[in-house]
């Protein structure tokens, strides 16, 4: 199935911007990826604010969810290595969005 079209069945339909070559399954992934964060974000956070939760409801059932996916994927004893590289990845990815507005030294 195609990254970018699942209505494809070749993991590579040839129209931009899906121009990886079949053999790219990184580009399959991050196409994964850039279809589907946006979504999900939106599942957690829209239905919590629109019941009347706060942002705090959200980081909970966000923390579940983490919880869900590291508990299928991390072996027994092995969460401690995984959490570090886990939360570093998200406050490198929040720097990144926080600082990507802000003007660069000798920028006019």
């Amino acid at each position: 199935m195609c990254a970018c079209n699942p209505t494809i069945k070749s993991p590579w339909c040839g129209v931009p911007p899906c121009v990886a070559p079949p053999q790219d399954p990184s580009y399959a992934i991050r196409a994964i990826h850039n279809r589907s964060a946006g979504e999900l974000v939106r599942q957690i956070v829209r239905p919590t604010i629109d019941a009347g939760g706060t942002m705090t409801d959200v980081l909970v059932l966000l923390e579940s969810v983490v919880t869900g996916v590291l508990e299928l994927s991390v072996k027994l004893g092995g969460d401690n290595a995984v959490l570090d590289v886990f939360a570093e990845g998200v406050r490198r990815r929040m720097a990144e969005l926080r600082l990507a507005d802000l003007p660069t030294a000798g920028a006019s």
